[in-house]
């Protein structure tokens, strides 16, 4: 067991996107210190892990449209370069996004 959370902790994060909104997601982009990722389009009901590689501390953003409507939050998470982070994204039915957080080897 010591050796898995060993293992993870020098990984970059991953950051798990799920789509519950009822709507499809366009423009999706995460973004934190150092880094931007165009996760791009998704459906509802689609899920999508995306690796991130902060410069050092960081916390997390995405903004994402839902037809004609921008939604953008800061600071959803706080993330490192390495250290195993793994961060759940949730885009509810009224395009809140709920957070969980944890380590790779221990999620959420």
């Amino acid at each position: 067991m010591v050796a898995t959370s060993c293992g993870s902790y020098f990984q970059p994060p991953e950051v798990t996107i799920e789509n519950r909104s009822g709507r499809t997601l366009t423009g999706i982009v995460l973004a934190g210190k150092g880094f931007e990722a165009a996760v791009g389009t998704m459906e509802s009901g689609e899920s999508k892990s995306v690796i991130v590689r902060p410069k050092g501390e960081s916390s997390l953003s995405m903004a994402f449209s839902a037809g004609d409507e921008r939604v953008s939050r800061d600071g959803l998470a706080y993330l490192e370069g390495d250290g195993g982070y793994a961060v759940r994204l949730t885009v509810e039915t009224d395009l809140t996004i709920s957070v969980k957080a944890g380590f790779q080897d221990a999620p959420y």
